[in-house]
Formats: C-alpha cells, sequence, structure tokens
C-alpha cells in the first residue's frame, strides 16, 4: 500500500466557528510505502487443523516538516504456526488452539538528529481452549506468554510478558444468553509510537491491563440485542501527548463502561441497528506538573458514543445504506487536572452509500 498525506495546522477557536472546514497552514507531510508478502499453508490431520504463514513486511515511512525531515525503515519477518485439536470428553466435542509466534523487527531512522537503529524479537507461544461442560455451558481458557528484547541505540530492554483469558457462556431459554469473563493483556509499544517525530524518545514500558466483563444477549426471530458491562485496570497506558509532541506511559488509569446493541429486520429488505456506549477513563494515581490527578477523567474519552443506521436492498443488486454517529462531549487533550473550564463539544457525522453490482462488477458511492 502507498499513501502520501499533507499536514494541516491547528485552527483557533475564532476560525472553527467560523469556518470548521478550512485547514490551517501546512505545518508538513508524511508518507507511507508498506509492502507485505506471505507464504502460508494448512492441512488436517485426522480431526486436527494445522497451519502456518511465513510473512515479510517491509515499511517505508518518510515525513517532512519546516527545518526538519525522517525517513524510517523497518523491516519484519514473522513465522506463525499454529494447530486447531479436537477431543471428545464427557460425550461433547472440546477443541484447543496452540500456537507459536516467532518475529523479528528492524529498525532504520534517519533524520537530522543522526542516525538511530532498532532491533525487536518477539517469541511467544499461546492456547485457546473451548470446553462444554454440559450442552449449554461453554468454558473459555486462554493464555500467552511472550519474551521480547528489544533495542533502540542507545537503549535496550526484556520484558516477560503474560496474558490470561477465562469467561463462561450460558444458553438460557428463549433465545438469551449470559456471559462474564475476566482477563489480563498486554500491549508492546511499536517502533512507529516510539520514534513518532524525532526518534529521540526513551523507550516506552509495555501496557498491561486486567479487566472483568458481564453481558446478555438475545438473539431471535430476526432481532438481536446485546448488553455489556465492564471494567479495565491500566498500568503504563500508552498515550500522544501533544504537550511534548511525542507518546508517553500515562499514570495507572481506570476505565469502565456499558454497552447496548440492537440490530434486526423491519421488514425483508430493511435492517436497522443502533448501539450506545456509555463510558468513564479516569486516573486512579499521579501526578502532572504538580497537581494530584487521582481521580480526575483522561482526556480526549468522550462520555458516550451514539450510533444508528439503516440498510435498504431495494432489489437483488442494490443496496442503500444510511449511517449515523453521536460523539459526546470530552475533555480538552493537556486538561489533566481538569482544571479548563470547559469541555470539547459533541459532534455528530452522518455517512452515506450506495452500492451497485452489474454482471461480475460493483460500484460504490459513499
Amino acid at each position: 500500500g502507498w499513501q502520501d498525506a499533507h499536514l494541516p495546522g491547528a485552527l483557533t477557536e475564532a476560525q472553527i466557528a467560523a469556518d470548521p472546514r478550512q485547514r490551517g497552514a501546512n505545518v508538513g507531510a508524511i508518507g507511507r510505502d508498506d509492502s507485505t508478502f506471505t507464504l502460508g499453508g494448512e492441512g488436517k490431520a485426522g480431526r486436527h487443523d494445522w497451519a502456518a504463514d511465513l510473512s515479510y513486511r517491509r515499511k517505508d515511512a518518510p515525513a517532512q516538516f519546516p527545518g526538519f525531515a525522517v525517513d524510517t525503515q523497518v523491516n519484519q519477518l514473522s513465522l506463525l504456526p499454529r494447530g486447531k485439536l479436537r477431543f471428545d470428553a464427557g460425550g461433547r466435542e472440546h477443541e484447543v488452539t496452540v500456537g507459536v509466534d516467532m518475529e523479528q523487527l528492524d529498525l532504520d531512522s534517519r533524520s537530522n538528529f543522526g542516525l538511530r537503529t532498532g532491533e525487536q524479537t518477539n517469541q511467544a507461544v499461546y492456547a485457546f481452549a473451548n470446553f462444554w461442560p454440559a450442552e449449554r455451558t461453554r468454558l473459555v481458557l486462554g493464555g500467552r506468554l511472550q519474551h521480547t528484547d528489544v533495542s533502540l541505540t542507545p537503549d535496550s530492554a526484556s520484558h516477560n510478558l503474560s496474558a490470561y483469558e477465562l469467561a463462561l457462556r450460558q444458553r438460557l431459554a428463549g433465545g438469551w444468553s449470559a456471559w462474564g469473563k475476566l482477563a489480563t493483556s498486554f500491549r508492546l509499544a511499536t517502533f512507529d509510537e516510539i520514534c513518532f517525530a524525532a526518534c529521540a524518545s526513551r523507550m516506552l514500558e509495555p501496557q498491561t491491563a486486567r479487566s472483568g466483563e458481564l453481558g446478555a444477549e438475545y438473539e431471535a426471530r430476526g432481532l438481536r440485542l446485546r448488553a455489556v458491562a465492564y471494567e479495565m485496570r491500566l498500568q503504563n497506558e500508552i498515550y500522544f501527548s501533544p504537550l511534548v509532541f511525542d507518546n508517553i506511559n500515562l499514570s495507572p488509569t481506570r476505565r469502565r463502561g456499558f454497552e447496548l446493541e440492537a440490530a434486526g429486520r423491519a421488514a425483508a429488505a430493511l435492517e436497522l441497528r443502533a448501539a450506545l456506549a456509555l463510558q468513564e477513563a479516569r486516573f486512579r494515581s499521579g501526578t502532572y506538573g504538580g497537581v494530584d490527578v487521582s481521580g480526575n477523567d483522561v482526556p480526549l474519552v468522550p462520555e458516550m458514543i451514539a450510533t444508528a443506521g439503516a440498510s435498504w436492498s431495494f432489489d437483488s443488486r442494490s443496496r442503500f445504506n444510511l449511517n449515523t454517529r453521536y460523539v459526546g462531549r470530552q475533555r480538552y487533550d493537556n486538561d489533566q487536572a481538569n482544571t479548563f473550564a470547559r469541555t470539547m463539544p459533541g459532534y455528530a457525522l452522518v455517512d452515506v452509500k450506495f452500492e451497485q453490482r452489474v454482471d461480475r462488477f460493483s460500484f460504490a458511492f459513499e
């Protein structure tokens, strides 16, 4: 894939009020040339499935800013063998997916500040199992162990990371199901995030999280309803800070919320859908600029996101889609102290798409 983008500068509040579609002064341009080659295969051995992918990716990302230029190249080689094993127990079939991930990444970043090179190796094993203790009861167990070595001159680090998942889903009468899940997770900063601008940042710590989720779902007679409540406690959340124009690790944060989704057919050719997400993101502890932010809102997290849409297939080859999205108020970036008197106002977007199929060709206007 190839991309070339110019970067418009910021607008003042007065400029936004006069014309929110205008752009600020051009502050630079970025490009991206991304190529991926993959060789894969799969096969069966009795009831079991086996597969493996060998992949090579090369990315070249030049950027030009006034008085500053950078060109970053990343090469990535991956070997991903995996298998799905099936076995019987208690009169039911169960399955376990096992696999190994091996990755090697190399970085070459040249800018006005000089040359910075990096290397990252990831070695991981994982397993994911679906058990059926009863006909309507599904138990999910999963785990991943990963060792990572990363060097970005002149820094280096090693991480032993783990992630686990335990979930139970129960089918109830009348099309209802309920589930609960406990999980831990991690995310490593990519070279793109560490080398965002001048590639002069210190290395970021891995983001880790512990989460819990409770949900219910209804599906019958062409109607689907879904409700989920969740809470996630994060350490070292990876976050872009415009104050330092770089990615940083946040102090401990907490995210919790409630999601509601509905979808169904009002007629054979008309599908309707809607969703509502209420969310809260707060600091659990930490100090910024000498201010204790414990209990404060994390900036740039909207309190509410609502969507609604419809799809109308008015004949076998034509389809019309309408989607709306409302994003609620959120605190301005860099307001960790929550002292700025105003919040960013909510906004709405409307997307329209028309699809038409002619013989073997498909056309779309969006």
